[in-house]
C-alpha cells in the first residue's frame, strides 16, 4: 500500500534554477511529488524530462508567486531535479518520496489534483476536494506561501494528519495517515501562524493503476 517515505527541502533564496537530490531512500518504483515555488511567471524547463506538472497555481494578489506540483516515478540512479527558468527570483523546491504503489507510468495521482488560490491575506490555506477512483489511494495537501509560517495541519476525530516538513517561505506537505476510499474526498485546510497569501493544492498518489 502506498505511504509517505522521505521528505528534501532545498532552501530558499534568489536563483534562476532550483536543484535538488532525491529524499533519504528513495527507492526504484517510488513516485516523487515536487513543490516548486517562486516568485516569477517564467517557462520552467525540466530534468529529468519526464516531470509531470499535475497542478499549478500563480497568486497575483500584492505579494505575487507562482506555484507547481510535478510528479515522476522514480528508478536508481536518475539524474537529480532541476527546474530552471529565466530571470533570478526568489524560490524554493521542497521533495517528497511515496513508496508502495504499484501504479505504473509517470503520472501518479488518483483524480485531478485541486488548487485554490487566495484573493486575500489569510491564515487559512484551503486545499480543496477531490475525486478520486482508486481504493487505497493517499492524499496529500500541498500549501504554498508567500510569507514564512507555522503551520498546523488538518486533524479530525478518527483521521490523523502528519506534518511532513516546513520550510520558512514557502512549501509545505501535509499527508493523511490511512489511506482512503474511492470517491469524494473532503477539502482540508491547513492553518498559518500569520496572515498571507496562498495557494492550496490536494493531490491524491495511486495506490495502483485503475
Amino acid at each position: 500500500m502506498v505511504s509517505f517515505r522521505s521528505l528534501a527541502i532545498y532552501g530558499n533564496g534568489n536563483g534562476t534554477s532550483a536543484t535538488g537530490a532525491y529524499p533519504t531512500g528513495t527507492a526504484t518504483g517510488d513516485y516523487v511529488l515536487v513543490q516548486l515555488y517562486k516568485e516569477n511567471d517564467a517557462t520552467v524547463s525540466l530534468t529529468p524530462s519526464d516531470l509531470v506538472l499535475v497542478a499549478e497555481g500563480d497568486n497575483n494578489t500584492s505579494d505575487s508567486f507562482h506555484s507547481y506540483l510535478y510528479i515522476r516515478k522514480f528508478t536508481s540512479g536518475d539524474a537529480n531535479v532541476n527546474l530552471s527558468w529565466t530571470g533570478s527570483t526568489w524560490r524554493d523546491l521542497q521533495i517528497t518520496a511515496w513508496q508502495g504503489s504499484s501504479g505504473t507510468g509517470a503520472d501518479g495521482t488518483d483524480g485531478t489534483p485541486s488548487v485554490q488560490v487566495s484573493t486575500s491575506n489569510g491564515t487559512s490555506i484551503t486545499c480543496p476536494s477531490i475525486t478520486t477512483s482508486i481504493a487505497n489511494s493517499v492524499l496529500a495537501c500541498c500549501a504554498f506561501t508567500w510569507s514564512g509560517v507555522n503551520y498546523t495541519d488538518p486533524d479530525g476525530a478518527s483521521t490523523e494528519w502528519t506534518d511532513r516538513g516546513t520550510h520558512a517561505r514557502d512549501c509545505h506537505i501535509s499527508t493523511k495517515a490511512t489511506a482512503v476510499a474511492a470517491g469524494s474526498q473532503s477539502s482540508q485546510t491547513v492553518t498559518g501562524s500569520a496572515s498571507t497569501s496562498w495557494v492550496g493544492m490536494q493531490v491524491a498518489i495511486k495506490n495502483a493503476d485503475a
